[in-house]
């Protein structure tokens, strides 16, 4: 582990973005990021907002190439390998999540890799309690990758 001066973990907090991204919905994932500097005083917290353009280019053949692309240049940027002891993903179309969101998942799974089961609240387009992330899941046979 990589603990800072004052003992406490290393934490790089990373979301990628994008300038398009609706004015409202960029509030709300700011003022939650806001929230979880402050709710988390046993890290040493870092966030790392990533909103540059990135251009396709030809290697792009899969529909989550690009994003791939951009998680493996901020992790270089960032640091996340060597100078942390975990990194968090957040998605800035996730706009609501407890303050103290790190905390608990380091104090639920210290050593491992945690992944969050985020769900759409109702009425989402598949009824109640859908899970959020279907870009690349298969459901029912078909495949939501084009």
């Amino acid at each position: 582990h990589q603990h800072g001066l004052d003992g406490r973990p290393k934490v790089l907090v990373m979301m990628p973005t994008r300038k398009d991204l609706h004015p409202q919905i960029t509030r709300k994932a700011t003022a939650c990021l806001r929230a979880m500097e402050g709710g988390n005083p046993s890290l040493d917290l870092t966030v790392y907002l990533f909103d540059r353009v990135v251009p396709r280019i030809p290697s792009d053949t899969r529909p989550l190439s690009k994003v791939a692309r951009i998680r493996n240049m901020m992790i270089e940027e960032g640091g996340a390998a060597s100078r942390y002891d975990y990194t968090l993903w957040l998605d800035s179309d996730i706009i609501e999540y407890p303050p103290d969101l790190p905390t608990r998942l380091i104090e639920r799974n210290p050593d491992g890799i945690t992944a969050p089961l985020v769900l759409i609240e109702e009425p989402g387009p598949l009824g109640a309690d859908q899970f959020y992330d279907t870009t690349a899941f298969v459901r029912r046979g078909r495949s939501n990758v084009s």
